[in-house]
């Protein structure tokens, strides 16, 4: 194939237009608004204050605060959960979902070329023209039925003058960025729901294990009872209080065991297991009374300021980016408003006979820029510009709604925390008093100085008291994990999404 006669002219263009290609017009403005970072007035410090020293200090154990409650189970399924969670997954696949769509915006600033190959027979009617023209014998060498051997390239190329390509992949960068720090967000709410669902599992085994121990006291007091009503000390009324007692007690446990099956569950789905699975690596347990859920509680909280709440949360951050996109699209509107400059030309062969195909006199070509404008649309392009602007109103408010929201979460979390601590120990004042007094009552009902009345109270007392204990040390770990939620922590030490 001879292709090497083309003239310097048409080589200089090719070169020129490369050239503007890979600069991208970036001399020219590019219409439409430049993004400016939001600002907003925040608070230098928070309202609530957490007493205590935390215990948490690097930035390595802040990124992995859920180690420091030295709980090796725990850590072995925060471990499982990063690992195979299909929720974090599905997000995993989001941010390389749009790194693939940047890509193809950035392509979008280079030459089109496209390459075809055709054969094609044709038969030309005989009632026709051309066929009474072809048929009569008018034109020597036609006939009607014809063939046809092309083959070529096809260009095309949009010079961003106006900078709506430029705007394109501004908005697809930053809807990198965002799709990253909405991951960021699904790693920080993925190891907090974990942990949080963890000592949830931990929490009801313990409740579980306090019904059951209760459930055995009050069988050795109705044990007690039954003897001494046998022995005419006691009424048959006694008896069937301390029946009552505990058969009310029982009738706690199988809900307290639907509820730990729930929360099992829950966690094998967040560490994208099945509940059996799950069972066979991290088997049921019973925890006694005496023991805490968590063996290691931090007896502060790393506060610190609120303007650190904008560098941490993810997403406030992913809000950020999706603002800055949102603006960058009002320039891609706005450039549809503006001519279009383009590129095209072609270069190819084209016989009659294959037999010519390849020889110098089948080539052809062609090269020249082409303006487009937009001259009536029906408001069409004017009301999408518009339309733009509101999504970017809409991002901006949003953003500062996720800021508010993030400063609200953080205030209210810590003191949560603080407030929890205070109520876990005047319960646990309680619950030693009501242990005291289920001791003095049954000393009494013994000698005969009290009716049995009051150790079923007392009972009932000290049960309710120590299960509420059991509960509001659940909620003081939760809250410490939610602290640490609000404020942004858990996805620092994460390796990112590897490119593909």
């Amino acid at each position: 194939m001879k292709l090497k006669n083309r003239s310097i002219l048409n080589i200089s263009l090719v070169r020129i237009a490369l050239v503007a290609a890979m600069t991208g017009c970036s001399f020219l403005p590019s219409v439409g608004p430049d993004y400016e970072e939001p600002k907003m007035q925040l608070p230098e410090n928070w309202d609530g204050k957490v007493a205590g020293e935390n215990k948490i200090q690097s930035p390595i154990e802040l990124a992995t605060w859920w180690k420091t409650l030295g709980d090796e189970k725990l850590n072995w399924l925060v471990e499982q959960s990063l690992e195979s969670n299909r929720d974090l997954e599905v997000a995993k696949s989001k941010v390389r979902e749009v790194r693939q769509s940047r890509a193809s915006a950035l392509g979008s600033f280079f030459p089109q070329i496209t390459s075809t190959v055709g054969y094609t027979k044709t038969r030309i009617s005989q009632q026709s023209v051309q066929g009474n023209l072809f048929g009569s014998g008018a034109i020597r060498g036609v006939t009607l039925v014809q063939e046809n051997y092309s083959a070529g390239f096809d260009a095309s190329w949009e010079i961003d003058l106006f900078g709506g390509l430029r705007r394109s992949y501004e908005a697809a960068d930053a809807s990198v960025d965002s799709t990253q720090e909405q991951l960021n967000n699904v790693y920080v709410s993925l190891i907090s729901e974990t942990t949080r669902t963890y000592f949830e599992v931990r929490s009801l085994e313990k409740r579980i294990s306090i019904a059951k121990e209760n459930i055995e006291i009050q069988t050795e007091s109705r044990g007690i009872v039954k003897s001494r009503v046998d022995a005419g000390l006691s009424s048959e009324l006694d008896l069937a209080q301390a029946d009552t007692q505990l058969e009310n007690t029982k009738a706690a446990l199988p809900s307290l065991e639907s509820l730990g099956v729930n929360a099992r569950s829950r966690l094998a789905v967040l560490a994208g297991k099945t509940i059996q699975e799950l069972d066979a690596a991290f088997p049921k347990e019973m925890v006694g009374s005496d023991a805490r859920i968590a063996k290691e509680l931090p007896s502060g909280i790393l506060q610190g300021v609120p303007s650190e709440v904008l560098r941490n949360r993810p997403d406030i951050r992913a809000a950020e980016r999706n603002l800055a996109a949102q603006i960058a699209l009002v320039g891609v509107s706005k450039s549809d408003l503006f001519p279009k400059f383009t590129l095209t030309g072609n270069l190819g062969l084209q016989s009659l006979t294959s037999q010519n195909f390849l020889e110098a006199s089948a080539k052809g070509w062609s090269f020249g820029p082409s303006v487009s404008l937009p001259i009536f649309t029906a408001g069409r392009l004017l009301a999408q510009l518009r339309a733009q602007n509101e999504r970017a109103e809409q991002a901006s408010s949003q953003y500062e709604q996720t800021v508010l929201q993030a400063l609200a979460e953080g205030e209210s979390t810590l003191v949560a925390y603080e407030l929890e601590k205070s109520r876990y120990d005047i319960l646990k004042k309680a619950y030693e008093a009501s242990l005291r007094s289920l001791d003095l009552s049954k000393e009494l009902y013994q000698k005969g100085l009290a009716d049995f009345l009051r150790v079923i109270e007392a009972q009932r007392s000290a049960f309710a008291a120590e299960d509420i204990l059991a509960q509001s040390e659940q909620s003081m770990v939760s809250s410490f994990i939610a602290s640490y939620k609000a404020l942004g922590y858990g996805w620092q030490a994460i390796e990112e999404v590897p490119k593909t």
